[in-house]
């Protein structure tokens, strides 16, 4: 678990801790770019450790497969320090969003699961926060908003990743209103993955659970296949080839994909648990 305070989300702290997790002797591997251009050759040493499961044990080995982002007390994250920016020249106040920037990248291109657990409210920059990890589980008192249009600052940089989790006019309208919406309106907007449904006492217990559960879902099935799954997911979802909404050159595309993930030994391994009915071992 990655656990940062609710007033520095966006610190250098909470960008080096997932360096680290995605770290090991000295080499940290991250996704590469979500674009189908990046699939490689069959026989290109590129990005290798993605596509070879005993180059992913040597560079991957022993690394999260999951990772959770939590905050104790009533507010996930508020955002950026307003004072910080106060009086600063424009080329400092740059560096703050561009960190905050960096640190979003990162956790898409984690090959870890990033899962953010919230209890409390999530604004501005913490609603970014939020809406750019994989998966969203929340407590029924939580909420979230993009108040920054109410004190002159527009939330550009949180509307993006939130435009990307909610319907866009459902973003637009907390971007341009500063209204905040409660963790069930957030889940049927389809921004929250799993809402917790215990209320008032053992609340927090009945998210802690809910969270154990979704990480163990994850941790339970080979790392490699993980995060294959994960880019090849933000991929395909941007694809926009051969005009209309893309879907026939993704499909044809993601056909590739599966059948490079048929050769990974964790789907060797599944293919044959299933088979024998047994239960995996996987190699990842």
């Amino acid at each position: 678990m990655i656990s940062c305070a609710a007033d520095v989300s966006i610190r250098p702290h909470l960008l080096s801790r997932f360096l680290r997790a995605n770290t090991k002797d000295g080499v940290t591997t991250l996704l590469p770019d979500f674009l189908p251009s990046q699939l490689p050759p069959r026989d290109s040493i590129q990005d290798r450790w993605l596509w070879d499961s005993e180059e992913w044990r040597k560079q991957r080995g022993g690394l999260p497969s999951c990772l959770v982002i939590a905050t104790e007390g009533p507010v996930f994250s508020s955002g950026h320090d307003l004072s910080e920016m106060k009086g600063k020249p424009k080329e400092e106040i740059k560096e703050i969003f561009d960190l905050c920037s960096e640190v979003m990248s990162l956790i898409r291109r984690s090959p870890s699961v990033v899962i953010s657990r919230i209890n409390g409210i999530a604004t501005a920059a913490g609603a970014q926060l939020a809406a750019t990890t994989d998966i969203v589980i929340a407590s029924p008192s939580s909420s979230f908003g993009t108040p920054g249009v109410r004190v002159g600052l527009y939330c550009t940089t949180p509307g993006v990743a939130v435009a990307r989790a909610f319907p866009p006019k459902t973003a637009f309208g907390m971007l341009a209103t500063a209204r905040t919406l409660s963790a069930k309106e957030a889940h049927e907007k389809g921004m929250v993955t799993f809402l917790s449904k215990v209320e008032g006492e053992g609340e927090v217990h009945a998210l802690d659970q809910l969270v154990h559960d979704v990480a163990l879902d994850i941790t339970s099935s080979g790392s490699q296949i993980q995060a294959l799954g994960k880019w090849s997911f933000y991929t395909q979802i941007g694809m926009r080839e051969g005009g209309g909404d893309g879907m026939e050159a993704a499909v044809k595309w993601a056909g590739e994909i599966m059948a490079r993930n048929a050769k990974l030994d964790d789907a060797k391994e599944g293919f044959s648990a299933f088979l024998e009915k047994r239960k995996p071992s996987w190699k990842t």
